[in-house]
């Protein structure tokens, strides 16, 4: 995400999801897809990702926050 490869992110955001991670580490791989499908304007895609990593995320905690700004920035702008 820091170089703005949103492509490379996704790409191996989900290549780290199909190595079966933790919940907790799923969780934050899925709000990096999230993030990355929400600034390349893939806004249902960026809603689904964000829904998996609160579904994951232990509720109050980091994790389950971005996951909650990720949702509803990507329900913002879908207009």
């Amino acid at each position: 995400m820091e170089g703005i490869d949103l492509v490379r992110a996704i790409d191996l955001a989900q290549r780290a999801l199909r190595s079966d991670p933790e919940p907790r580490t799923a969780a934050r791989i899925h709000v990096i897809l999230s993030e990355a499908h929400r600034w390349r304007g893939e806004l249902a895609h960026a809603r689904t990702a964000a829904r998996a990593a609160m579904d994951l995320a232990v509720e109050d905690t980091g994790p389950w926050y971005e996951a909650v700004s990720q949702l509803a920035y990507a329900s913002i702008f879908d207009r």
